[in-house]
């Protein structure tokens, strides 16, 4: 069964302890209106994104053998804080764009290395807000976090 949201335009998820993920792969293709998202103090919250058939011990299988890009069209903001287990946003390999993302928070997020692990596009987005300050992006937001880990 895949559930579909395409009208959801705001979420905020606030203590759910036991959350480890909040859209599947197959999710994602139907949030074409979603703007803002902010996940705050969910203590196991792995990845925002998973993979389907994602395994525990295999976090590489492929989204969709057909999909190549994962794209959340309208996503202007997004605020992550005291995630304390956040890997990263979704770790696929498919590439990910996000053609508004205009507003980045991090904060108190140690375990974060990536915010995926395929191409990413954001070209709207110039600060990036984290627990050790804001960030002017002169580069890619994958390479952002690596430099930054245990600063966000």
């Amino acid at each position: 069964m895949v559930l579909e949201f395409p009208n959801l335009t705001i979420v905020h998820i606030h203590g759910c302890y036991n959350l480890e993920h909040v859209f599947t792969c197959s999710m994602v293709g139907s949030l074409v209106q979603l703007q803002d998202l902010s996940i705050s103090w969910c203590e196991n919250l792995e990845v925002i994104v998973k993979e389907e058939g994602e395994k525990e011990e295999e976090e590489e299988e492929e989204c969709d053998a057909e999909v190549n890009e994962i794209i959340l069209p309208c996503l202007s903001s997004l605020k992550l804080e005291s995630l304390r287990n956040l890997k990263g946003f979704f770790l696929g390999k498919e590439a990910f764009s996000v053609p508004a993302f205009d507003t980045l928070q991090i904060e108190d997020c140690p375990a974060i290395t990536i915010f995926t692990k395929g191409h990413v596009s954001t070209p709207e987005l110039k600060v990036i807000h984290t627990s050790a300050g804001m960030w002017n992006v002169k580069q890619d937001l994958n390479s952002f976090i690596k430099s930054k880990q245990g600063e966000v």
